[in-house]
């Protein structure tokens, strides 16, 4: 016996950004990328980005608009996000929106002032 899922016909879409929006955030971002530059923690990925046409300034790593598009060529538009059970649970792609309470995430870097924030999780629910 073989199991069938339903398919939607209707697929509700959400436009948050136009595509002129979006092309100027994609321009502001090679500019930040190439004037400002990122700062690099992990030094294996610090070298590789050194020995891929970038240049160190003042400590920062800035990215030349050339190499930028190059890549963003070279990249898929699809990111499977997985759980710790190896199973996709979040396939960003185009069309796909997912939203959360960011409890799954396990750090991130606030940049004002730099510190690691942890994850609340065991903090909001007392593990």
């Amino acid at each position: 016996m073989t199991i069938q899922q339903k398919k939607f016909l209707f697929t509700p879409k959400i436009r948050m950004l136009s595509d002129q929006e979006v092309r100027a955030i994609h321009y502001a971002s090679i500019e930040f990328l190439r004037e400002t530059g990122i700062d690099m923690k992990d030094l294996q990925g610090r070298s590789l980005l050194l020995d891929s046409a970038t240049w160190d300034s003042n400590g920062g790593i800035k990215i030349p608009e050339i190499l930028i598009i190059d890549y963003l060529s070279k990249s898929s538009s699809r990111i499977p996000m997985h759980d710790q059970l190896g199973r996709l649970t979040m396939p960003l792609e185009p069309g796909k929106v997912f939203f959360g309470t960011d409890l799954d995430v396990l750090g991130r870097i606030d940049h004002q002032p730099k510190v690691l924030q942890t994850s609340c999780l065991g903090k909001c629910w007392g593990n």
